[in-house]
């Protein structure tokens, strides 16, 4: 696998949070999840101001499994319009990046 490595960042309800990194992981279309728990999220919805307690998903995968993660996010998230960011990496330690491939091609 030639493909760029990629950061996806998710907010979940924390009910949610461990059920959705499983998910991912289980699906191979991440190779690890990080659970970021009780993040303060402020924001607008529906014209008003929120504020919500949600866990952030750290998710490492590539950009060639895009589609199907976020296939995968739509499909099981709680939220009709979830956060979902894709974060270009510029460089990943190379172990742990052959650790990837070998997760998510195996």
């Amino acid at each position: 696998m030639t493909d760029k490595p990629c950061i996806v960042l998710i907010t979940v309800p924390e009910k949610d949070a461990i059920f959705l990194a499983r998910k991912l992981i289980e699906s191979k279309v991440a190779a690890c999840v990080n659970i970021c728990r009780n993040v303060k999220s402020i924001y607008v919805w529906k014209g008003e101001v929120v504020e919500d307690s949600e866990d952030l998903l750290i998710v490492k995968s590539f950009t060639s499994l895009k589609d199907k993660l976020k296939a995968l996010v739509m499909k099981n998230h709680p939220y009709d319009t979830p956060e979902i960011i894709f974060l270009n990496v510029e460089d990943v330690e190379a172990r742990y990046l052959n650790w990837m491939r070998e997760v998510l091609t195996t």
